[in-house]
């Protein structure tokens, strides 16, 4: 145990930073109070400290990016999960912020919004048809996961043309009907014909598959 001489308090060895130069090799006020005093010594001298570090900053500016990208290469991962935390945390905790904001954003670049929009829908049919029925499976609080990839193998499978009649297929129709609970997942969405998926609406698929065809077609 050794006696901090700045607060006077009994602590422990390794409450005190080494010092080669004293008896003991330790320095003769603990890590809280050297704290302290480094601190209150920013403060008193913050612009001079200010200064010196932008000098620094500004001659060793190579040194710095060389460093940081040495650091992000080795520490990948972590700064993922990091980035990750704090993307969750805010989320949750600036939620009214984020989306005033966006709102805000939205209403100052409307027009240039919209068409970015439209052009992003005309080179990507599929993949906006897909975002724009997942939103709507969740509004209904149903499954919503399939994905642009898990549809093309979808189709590749079906060879691209309708499951009950073995036409060219133009809708994603779904086999459990939405009405029924069925969502918009893999096992649900099938590739149809505009006939065949208005003739089934929300009909039982089995019925359905049983009164108007004796074989499903996949290929």
């Amino acid at each position: 145990m050794k006696t901090c001489t700045k607060c006077g308090e009994m602590k422990g060895f390794g409450e005190f930073y080494r010092r080669a130069d004293t008896c003991d090799g330790l320095q003769p006020h603990c890590s809280t109070c050297d704290s302290a005093k480094s601190k209150n010594h920013y403060w008193k001298n913050k612009e001079y400290h200010s200064k010196r570090s932008k000098i620094w900053r500004e001659a060793n500016r190579g040194y710095r990016k060389e460093q940081a990208a040495k650091y992000n290469e080795e520490n990948k991962e972590y700064l993922k999960e990091c980035s990750r935390k704090r993307y969750r945390k805010n989320l949750v905790q600036n939620r009214e912020r984020n989306n005033k904001y966006h709102r805000k954003y939205y209403q100052r670049n409307k027009r240039r919004i919209k068409k970015r929009n439209k052009e992003y829908r005309a080179l990507n049919p599929e993949r906006h048809r897909i975002i724009k029925q997942r939103r709507r499976a969740r509004k209904r609080q149903l499954p919503a996961t399939l994905t642009e990839d898990q549809w093309q193998e979808t189709l590749e499978a079906c060879n691209h043309k309708c499951v009950y009649c073995g036409a060219p297929w133009k809708d994603g129709e779904h086999f459990v009907p939405e009405s029924k609970g069925g969502g918009y997942t893999v096992n649900n969405i099938l590739p149809a014909c505009k006939r065949c998926n208005l003739t089934k609406s929300d009909k039982d698929p089995f019925d359905f598959i049983k009164n108007r065809l004796p074989v499903l077609s996949v290929g």
